[in-house]
């Protein structure tokens, strides 16, 4: 079940990604912060995982990594972009 929530949530972030260029100011908040959203959701899964098959058996798996290893660079993307926008601070227009 918890395969299956996650796969579902990858293909509506996919989904999202299609839409984050060349559209409205509106639609390019909307799917930001659904990009942050997300990126938290993933880095839940994966300290889940960490937690459940330890750290050895979670590196086992190549998928892990993979997945990993997206996690790390979005969080350090996220981080980034929060750093350097608005001089760090969070604006969110309506």
């Amino acid at each position: 079940m918890f395969d299956f929530l996650m796969t579902m949530i990858v293909l509506f972030n996919t989904a999202l990604l299609v839409f984050d260029s060349n559209q409205e100011h509106r639609i390019t908040d909307f799917t930001s912060i659904c990009n942050m959203i997300f990126t938290v959701v993933f880095a839940i899964e994966m300290v889940l995982k960490l937690f459940a098959f330890g750290i050895k058996k979670y590196l086992v798996e190549t998928i892990n990594i993979l997945d990993g290893f997206i996690v790390i660079m979005s969080m350090v993307e996220l981080i980034t972009t929060l750093g350097f926008e608005n001089d760090g601070k969070v604006q969110y227009q309506y």
